[in-house]
């Protein structure tokens, strides 16, 4: 047996890293593996590459006894007890500046995929509808932009937008790029809440910590623009996503779900309550199928708007019709919960 160390790829990364990693070490590739397995495999492991799903905590720590090295393949930590590994005196490496320019470049790619449109655009080609003033969009140098976060990543989307001729805003306590931002013009704000009001995009490129998971809430609908347009290419908990699922839905186009009709939810009020109310108790897996539904919907419902707005549709028809789809609404989401969660619901 030879003495090269021992290497555990527990998530995947590029086979060009693993051939190299060949060269002066054991590799072995344990992705996709099961808990349980991973558990077993990593006692003898004196380095492990992970991404963002396995969890380094006591747990996992207490099964690695022979670990020296733990590398990150990416940028967040918010999976990793980093506390913990400086405690066992383990060693922790990561690549926070890899993927700066790809994901400023993905933003830029969303930000101008919504300003135009381009979903609805591409539906309703798909269905031989070329009414071109449906979709009449906005330019980017109309157009404020604030970015929640100037690091490797923010301070890359702000170098692409420059050349837009958009305004460029920031909100970061900690930024250490503050004068690079300010060269390309943009300017910082001192609170959240002011950048909400400014900005007709809201772009997050921040890490994951306590200190702003769920930092983009219901209460931040209260100072936002009407139509801002919100990104996030950085970690999902950023947003909470009560306030993304249901806010973004007309009030009357939500029915009441698990309960009588009209009825009010624990917190006194209708409709957007009952339903967070109603997403509380839903399993992970219901969640997934319960967000694909709404978003179906949505699209139905805006549908019918469209068609009231353009002539075609009169507003008794698509009453009517509206009538229709929330009752089947109802009743795919009534088909999704358990008697116990029904029961809930009622309370």
């Amino acid at each position: 047996m030879n003495n090269k160390p021992l290497v555990g790829i527990l998530e995947s990364i590029h086979q060009d890293g693993i051939n190299l990693l060949k060269k002066f070490s054991n590799v072995y590739l344990d992705t996709g593996k099961s808990k349980k397995e991973i558990f077993k495999n990593v006692k003898r492991y004196d380095v492990i590459f992970i991404k963002s799903n396995i969890k380094i905590n006591k747990e996992f720590i207490e099964n690695a006894e022979n670990l020296k090295i733990v590398a990150r393949a990416g940028t967040g930590v918010d999976n990793i007890d980093l506390e913990l590994l400086k405690k066992r005196k383990i060693k922790f490496f990561s690549t926070p500046n890899l993927n700066s320019k790809s994901v400023a470049e993905l933003t830029i790619a969303l930000i101008l995929l919504l300003i135009k449109k381009l979903p609805d655009l591409d539906r309703a080609i798909s269905n031989d509808d070329y009414r071109r003033h449906l979709f009449l969009s906005k330019d980017l140098s109309e157009l404020k932009v604030g970015l929640v976060g100037v690091g490797n990543v923010g301070i890359e989307v702000a170098r692409r937008l420059k050349p837009f001729g958009c305004k460029l805003y920031a909100y970061d306590k900690f930024s250490k790029k503050k004068q690079q931002f300010k060269k390309l013009n943009g300017i910082f704000v001192n609170n959240f809440k002011k950048l909400l009001s400014n900005s007709d995009i809201l772009s997050f490129h921040v890490r994951l910590n306590e200190g702003n998971k769920n930092m983009f809430n219901t209460e931040s609908l209260k100072h936002i623009k009407k139509g801002i347009f919100l990104i996030n290419t950085s970690r999902a908990q950023v947003i909470e996503e009560k306030a993304v699922l249901f806010e973004k839905m007309d009030e009357k186009d939500i029915p009441l779900f698990g309960g009588s009709k009209g009825k009010k939810s624990k917190s006194g009020k209708k409709g957007k309550s009952q339903s967070r109310d109603l997403f509380n108790i839903l399993t992970d897996d219901q969640k997934d199928l319960f967000k694909a539904i709404m978003a179906s919907y949505k699209e139905k419902f805006k549908s019918l708007r469209d068609q009231v707005k353009d002539g075609s549709l009169s507003k008794e028809d698509a009453k009517e019709q509206m009538k229709a789809l929330k009752d089947a609404l109802r009743a795919e989401v009534d088909a999704l919960l358990t008697d116990d969660q029904k029961a809930q619901l009622e309370q």
